[in-house]
């Protein structure tokens, strides 16, 4: 159920204005058609910097969907959970929190469920925003290269969306 809204998040973040580089998400090479961002997202993946053009997040009945997508979706973050509040929600074999890391090349790198392993740390959550910090190391999930990635650094502010995409 979470990769389904991550998966979703991922659609919509990947969407950008190429013609308008000053428009969310736009300027290089992203799916056109105006994508929308409710916020920042910033984080460190296998040490190079990294901001989301876009981002989005939802919460549907208690389940958080974050997603974001770099200038032209060249990479796009993802992760999700069941929120009960703030906290700190680690990835295990039976949490309910995973992350996913994708590329316009098609490849994806997964943490949660015993794969991988990470932490997102809500710091402030709302009916309306939420906010906070994650990490986490993620593994291949089709043989891509490299076998392992890392996510560190990462924070995010974002406002939820109102309707779903």
């Amino acid at each position: 159920m979470l990769l389904l809204a991550l998966l979703a998040l991922f659609a919509v973040a990947g969407c950008g204005d190429d013609d308008n580089p000053a428009a969310p998400g736009g300027g290089g090479g992203g799916g056109g058609g105006g994508g929308v961002s409710n916020g920042t997202m910033t984080a460190t993946i296998d040490g190079s910097s990294w901001s989301a053009a876009v981002v989005t997040a939802l919460n549907q009945g208690g389940i958080v969907a974050v997603g974001g997508s770099s200038t032209g979706g060249n990479e796009a973050i993802g992760f999700g959970f069941v929120a009960t509040g703030t906290g700190t929600y680690t990835m295990g074999a039976t949490s309910t929190a995973s992350a996913n890391l994708g590329n316009l090349s098609g490849e994806t790198w997964a943490a949660g469920g015993g794969v991988g392993s990470g932490s997102i740390t809500v710091t402030s959550l709302t009916s309306t925003a939420i906010a906070g910090t994650f990490q986490f190391t993620l593994m291949a999930t089709g043989g891509e290269t490299p076998a392992t990635r890392s996510v560190t650094n990462g924070a995010f502010n974002i406002t939820f969306n109102t309707t779903t995409p």
